[in-house]
């Protein structure tokens, strides 16, 4: 992958489109627990790494995710994140 930079980028967004979507299917499903380490993978990546679209429906569904589990110091600097794409648009 080395070789084809333009390729590692590609890749690594669509794997951020899975993770993303995936987390958010099984949060609807009120798989917490599974869903939480699909969603904070794309938590961790760069605002440009991830699709707009899948960044703020997975930092939603994080955000949601660790409320209901109790985590709101965590949910804290996930949601101004969130807000803040939001607002760029």
């Amino acid at each position: 992958m080395e070789h084809f930079p333009d390729l590692q980028s590609t890749c690594d967004r669509r794997l951020a489109d899975v993770e993303g979507m995936h987390g958010s299917a099984l949060f609807l499903k009120n798989r917490l627990d599974d869903a939480v380490p699909l969603l904070k993978a794309v938590a961790d990546r760069p605002d440009s790494g991830v699709r707009r679209e899948t960044l703020t429906m997975a930092l939603e569904a994080y955000v949601k995710t660790l409320m209901i589990q109790g985590k709101g110091t965590e949910a804290e600097p996930v949601l101004q994140r969130l807000r803040q794409i939001n607002a760029e648009r």
